[in-house]
């Protein structure tokens, strides 16, 4: 496989354009909305690691999915802010806990609760055997 120079030199060679997968990836994330805010108001939390300000969303590609985010200070205010994705459990439970007090002392960041992540996790997994089976051709339509 060609890494990156190799890839440059052949596309000056054959006068091709080079595009990276970071390009797009850049662009979409830039210009799509994935989630959209419910409710114009958030709930204040009360945690022993402090006060968090509660906000629910909604997925705009997953039917169904919804996320909660747990925002703690001004993450406006900061260049770069610690951000947890928490899924279902007890164990998340746990690193919710260890979470929430790293982003008190920080002062500022977000935990976002990722409600089903286990079934993400599987329709992930599907659409990427099934992409794997579309490119050797033994995917049955």
């Amino acid at each position: 496989m060609l890494r990156h120079p190799q890839l440059q030199e052949f596309s000056e060679k054959h006068e091709l354009p080079l595009v990276t997968i970071s390009g797009p990836i850049r662009y979409r994330s830039r210009t799509e909305t994935l989630v959209q805010r419910m409710g114009a108001n958030a709930t204040k939390v009360s945690t022993p690691s402090g006060e968090f300000l509660a906000v629910e969303y909604k997925s705009l590609v997953q039917k169904g999915q919804t996320y909660h985010a747990l925002v703690f200070g001004d993450v406006n205010a900061q260049k770069s802010v610690p951000v947890f994705l928490i899924e279902d459990g007890f164990e998340a439970g746990l690193q919710a806990q260890w979470a929430q007090k790293h982003v008190a002392d920080h002062g500022s960041g977000r935990l976002i609760y990722i409600h089903g992540a286990s079934q993400l996790l599987q329709i992930s997994g599907e659409l990427m055997a099934g992409s794997e089976r579309l490119a050797t051709g033994s995917l049955q339509v």
